[in-house]
């Protein structure tokens, strides 16, 4: 029992730590986007700042995964 309660408090911290990044990683994509809208007000190329928010892009992805799968892991059944 005592290993059942320790597993879940990992993955409690884990679930929590997932979703801080997920958070930090849509501020990323967000700011990427803001970015790239100014350098298009003032002409520029924004190549690869758009290469940039495709990878960004990617990141929220597999940090959505990752959290989703520590959420399904948290809340199966014993």
């Amino acid at each position: 029992m005592q290993d059942t309660v320790a597993d879940y408090e990992i993955l409690e911290k884990r679930l929590a730590e997932a979703e801080r990044r997920l958070v930090d990683a849509r501020a990323h994509v967000r700011r990427q986007k803001e970015l790239i809208e100014s350098l298009e007000r003032d002409g520029l190329s924004v190549a690869a700042e758009f290469t940039t928010l495709k990878n960004l892009q990617t990141l929220v992805r597999l940090r959505l995964e990752n959290r989703d799968q520590l959420m399904r892991e948290l809340h199966k059944p014993s």
